[in-house]
């Protein structure tokens, strides 16, 4: 941000929206717990141009200046002594930014849940292209886009497939890259990454052939399901991956994992056979009609479901709704204890509460 010389860095406050705290550490980064993830934005670069009328162009004058900490969640600048009569830039360090995509069409997911970091810096990213040339790495699980056509003729156009990418920590190589999908459209939606490097991905699949290892579910059960999967550290293999979802349509998870690997899904449902486990909280989609006459439809529940560390068993599954219609938000958390989080929105009038809660109705 460049400041003009009639305003001083002190009128500069950032508040940081959403955030559970934070905090400044030893090397002057600014650090933002989320909860379940952290993001750190490092010490500024503060400068001054030698010659204010071509700025990029000429010599900086670097001026010693770090974040300071104000109210809850506001942050501010302390800059040393500078000239004022001069515009005054206070630059974050950008670490690295790239492109990531081929000649077609690539999507990030607009989420934090479409990226996650390791220990050591690694990024893994997903998303979904119809890029045939999509940057993959040799020897990665799928390095080519499956075949398939999608739109109705003449305006047709390649099928979308998943793609799971993981930079390395200076964002300056690929350390793999693959495609995920099959001949339909295949949406890369969430991912997760454990202390080994393996990385958990979730998405929506119409396709009939989306690659599946030891699945719970093994085919589509109809419209579009939910996708999870477990891909290897390699990036060659996937540990298992599977269907999830009914004989209408199964949207939008969003994934966490446990300290054990245990992998839960947060997502939307149509289905009135969405696979649930005996006990669970909910096991039926609560009764309820949305849209407009003749074009009427079971109203959606949000999805609530837990695999066990292999992915071979739904240790619960469960609906969550009332007669309104609900759709998941953007996040799901756990805590050590197994307890989960998640956000979402309801036009139900019959949503379930609990006693004493904030707002019961």
């Amino acid at each position: 941000m460049s400041s003009p010389p009639e305003l001083t860095p002190k009128a500069i406050n950032l508040e940081i929206q959403g955030a559970n705290e934070v905090d400044i550490n030893s090397l002057g980064d600014l650090v933002v717990d989320m909860g379940d993830e952290e993001i750190r934005f490092h010490k500024p670069i503060v400068y001054q141009p030698e010659n204010p009328s071509s700025e990029i162009q000429n010599r900086k004058l670097k001026i010693d200046g770090h974040y300071v900490l104000r109210a809850e969640n506001q942050v501010g600048f302390q800059v040393a002594e500078y000239d004022t009569s001069k515009p005054l830039v206070i630059d974050p360090v950008l670490s690295y930014s790239t492109y990531l995509g081929g000649s077609g069409d690539d999507f990030g997911v607009p989420f934090l849940d479409g990226v996650a970091v390791d220990a050591t810096g690694n990024a893994y990213v997903i998303g979904w292209t119809n890029s045939t040339d999509f940057p993959t790495t040799p020897g990665a699980f799928q390095t080519t886009l499956a075949p398939g056509t999608c739109g109705d003729p003449p305006n047709t156009f390649p099928c979308n497939d998943a793609f799971v990418a993981k930079l390395n920590a200076a964002g300056t190589a690929l350390v793999y890259s693959t495609y995920l999908g099959g001949t339909g459209d295949d949406f890369g939606q969430s991912i997760a990454v454990d202390p080994a490097g393996n990385a958990y991905l979730s998405g929506e699949t119409n396709s009939t052939d989306f690659p599946t290892v030891n699945p719970i579910q093994g085919a589509n059960a109809g419209s579009t399901d939910s996708f999870v999967a477990k891909l290897n550290p390699a990036g060659d293999a996937l540990v298992y991956s599977t269907y999830l979802g009914g004989s209408d349509g199964d949207f939008a998870p969003m994934i966490e994992i446990d300290p054990r690997g245990n992998l839960y899904a947060e997502g939307f449902t149509f289905s009135t056979d969405f696979p649930t486990t005996a006990g669970a909280f909910q096991t039926t989609l609560s009764p309820g009609t949305c849209g407009t006459p003749p074009d009427t439809f079971p109203c959606p529940d949000t999805y609530v479901t837990k695999l066990n560390r292999h992915g071979s068993r739904l240790v619960y599954s469960t609906y969550l709704g009332g007669s309104g219609g609900e759709v998941c938000g953007s996040q799901i958390a756990v805590d050590h204890a197994g307890n989960v989080y998640i956000n979402g929105t309801t036009n139900s009038t019959d949503f379930p509460t609990t006693a004493g809660a904030f707002q019961t109705t």
